[in-house]
């Protein structure tokens, strides 16, 4: 199944979360954690996960990990990833109660080779959690698809007595995603029952608002990344008519 950044990340955050439950916890870096945490890496990325070195890995208060030199390799398909730098920070206890808040999820230097998880080289060069202080907080990720520049922000709710903050994704969270000049809007919804849906997408390129899209609309995440984000991107390299675009993706929806 071809997947969409978002849900890679997520994948990252909640599988992790779950195969953290099975090691030993026991804080430190040495061989034995650094061994236990590739395999349940390797695991929820259902590929082989080496760490060029373990950071840091602790219990208590917060669970954190952090990593130089990621890599997933999956035998000699294609889709490899590699970042120079992955640090992850849960709460112990919000771990614990499954509340799927996250102290800190940041990348840097992320690189998605064409294939298992991307349609075309993706780089991630940095992802990060912003916290504006006039604003929602939000996950920010910057980077390239098929070397079109390409930037993302996802709006996250913060727990209102975690200290220090604790984040999460609501049932709806606005998003925007950039892909070169064109610019598409819409809600985020990763709890719905049947799957992770992306709802009431709107998408403009220089001033021009498509208008072949229904007010309310709703993707399936398998069908946004399988089609949706790679017509979009698409279209934007080759300047492809808008309005011709948004009718073809009309076909995806629900």
């Amino acid at each position: 199944m071809k997947k969409w950044i978002i849900r890679l990340l997520l994948t990252i955050i909640i599988l992790c979360c779950i195969f953290i439950g099975g090691l030993k916890l026991i804080s430190g870096t040495g061989d034995t954690q650094k061994s236990s945490l590739e395999n349940a890496f390797s695991q929820s990325t259902g590929g082989v996960v080496q760490f060029g070195k373990l950071l840091a890995f602790n219990i208590f208060p917060d669970l954190t990990i952090e990593v130089e030199n990621f890599l997933v390799s999956y035998d000699g398909q294609d889709g490899d990833i590699h970042a120079d730098h992955i640090n992850l920070s849960f709460g112990l206890f919000d771990l614990l109660a499954k509340s799927r808040r996250i102290k800190d999820f940041s990348i840097t230097n992320m690189t998605i080779q064409k294939g298992k998880l991307m349609n075309e080289y993706t780089v991630i060069d940095s992802g990060s959690i912003e916290t504006p202080s006039d604003a929602t907080p939000y996950y920010k990720v910057v980077g390239k698809y098929n070397n079109v520049p390409m930037s993302m922000t996802v709006d996250m709710v913060q727990a209102s007595k975690s200290i220090p903050p604790s984040f999460s994704f609501g049932k709806e969270n606005p998003f925007t995603l950039e892909i070169g000049v064109t610019k598409l809007t819409g809600i985020f919804s990763p709890y719905v029952t049947d799957n992770a849906s992306l709802i009431n997408l709107s998408i403009e390129r220089d001033g021009k608002k498509c208008t072949s899209l229904p007010a309310e609309n709703r993707y399936t995440m398998m069908n946004f990344t399988g089609y949706v984000f790679t017509a979009i991107a698409t279209s934007d390299v080759e300047k492809s008519d808008l309005e011709t675009m948004c009718k073809e993706l009309t076909r995806y929806g629900l």
